[in-house]
């Protein structure tokens, strides 16, 4: 630590930066010892945490938990107390549903993974706020909510579904994964949990990053074709590869479910063989 404050130290230097020791924080493993802990504080003067908030994103050498997000909720319930003292019509509460409510857990869902239970909450409070009288009483709800999330063609109202966001959000991260193949972290995830990326039914008891990757994947999926090359990652009944969809979803008279097919590989192979 002293050897790496003398870099910086050198960098500020050259360059006339300074660090901002009232905005720098550190955060210590629990395997770091007590006495060392305070050593290291005191070489830096920065303060200790154990937790801290970095561009709205709470960052913990832990799992968090869905109380670590009731920040989000509080944000939705400080706008609503503000709102409710108004006289707004329905149309000026879908609009601002749309543009506020569902839109404040966006950013920090793309980077990591909000409890299912946290969106919920964020969906009632909308649905509340949208058909709920002047003085807190409860209205009637003419739409459905899923209705309401469909497109106007559609017969909806344009919302978005904050609960069925996390997918398409976490989609970019899930086409970077796929493409950095020689990446650490592409390297690390697959040597822990298999290289079967697309296939995940059950991702209970996996990392955060593991569930954000899956779900990314999973909303890739109906979206994107293989590009044919040597087919060794080719499922040829589940993956898509001919045309637009996979071949166990277009019409056949053969029961083709419990036929255990090799990969593409081998047809390959076969025909450069034969």
């Amino acid at each position: 630590m002293r050897r790496f404050k003398k870099i910086i130290s050198d960098f500020c230097i050259r360059s006339g930066q300074r660090i901002n020791n009232k905005k720098s924080v550190i955060i210590f493993e629990n395997s770091v010892k007590k006495r060392r802990k305070k050593a290291i504080t005191k070489l830096w003067g920065f303060k200790m945490v154990k937790e801290v908030f970095y561009l709205g994103i709470k960052l913990a050498l832990r799992r968090l938990l869905a109380s670590d997000f009731n920040y989000i909720l509080e944000k939705v319930n400080s706008k609503l107390n503000v709102w409710g003292k108004q006289m707004i019509s329905l149309d000026g509460r879908i609009v601002l549903t749309k543009s506020v409510l569902v839109a404040l857990p966006v950013f920090v869902a793309t980077y990591t993974l909000i409890p299912m239970s946290i969106l919920k909450e964020i969906e009632k409070a909308a649905r509340n706020f949208i058909w709920d009288r002047q003085g807190g009483l409860h209205g009637l709800y003419y739409m459905s909510w899923e209705k309401m999330c469909k497109s106007w063609k559609e017969g909806g109202q344009g919302l978005r579904s904050v609960s069925a966001m996390t997918g398409p959000l976490g989609a970019k991260f899930a086409w970077n994964f796929l493409k950095e193949e020689d990446s650490l972290l592409n390297k690390a995830m697959m040597a822990i949990y298999g290289t079967k990326f697309w296939e995940q039914a059950n991702i209970a008891n996996k990392s955060s990053t593991w569930k954000i990757l899956v779900d990314g994947a999973l909303a890739l999926r109906p979206i994107t074709k293989w590009k044919i090359a040597t087919g060794k990652s080719i499922n040829i009944l589940k993956d898509v590869w001919i045309l637009y969809r996979c071949l166990e979803k277009w019409p056949t008279f053969v029961a083709v479910e419990n036929i255990e097919f090799p990969l593409l590989e081998s047809f390959i192979s076969w025909k450069l063989e034969d």
